[in-house]
């Protein structure tokens, strides 16, 4: 790979990532880069940035601040918009945004719930949004008539 900026040639390399997250919260990431061996800017690929993303959303779960800012981190970086979350929890979306901006303290169960999609493996994808959706959809009326008794067999391990 070319160097954009000089075309000089690139090597394997690190680079550190600054994520800033709202109220003096930093974080700095070393991950693999295409480094330029003329000029030192480096290129980070977008699959690892975005792993990047997911692991400083995990931390701001695990660190237990429900501030708006980690709140809008971790909401973004599992993609979900401000108007589907609100619709899925039944919650109007300027109350989201208020959280964001830090203009109303954030709702702690809205905001474990988040944490734990941030910290599930598939994050947006994961069991507790699944959940959720399903969650919603009851809410709507979209859930079919009672479908009769669930069957099904408790194995012992």
């Amino acid at each position: 790979m070319k160097c954009i900026k000089c075309s000089g040639s690139t090597v394997a390399g690190t680079t550190d990532h600054e994520f800033n997250v709202g109220i003096g919260r930093q974080f700095v990431v070393t991950m693999p880069a295409s480094v330029c061996e003329g000029c030192g800017d480096a290129y980070v690929n977008f699959d690892v940035l975005g792993e990047a993303e997911h692991q400083v959303a995990r931390r701001l779960a695990e660190s237990g601040e429900p501030t708006g800012a980690s709140f809008r981190f971790m909401r973004k970086t599992l993609g979900i918009p401000a108007a589907t979350l609100a619709a899925e929890l039944g919650i109007a979306v300027e109350a989201i945004l208020e959280w964001e901006k830090n203009d109303l303290a954030v709702d702690p169960a809205t905001w474990l719930l988040l944490a734990g999609m941030a910290r599930e493996p598939n994050g947006e994808d994961g069991e507790i949004r699944r959940l959720l959706r399903a969650h919603a959809r009851w809410r709507s009326g979209e859930m079919p008539p009672d479908p009769g008794p669930i069957r099904f067999e408790l194995k012992r391990a």
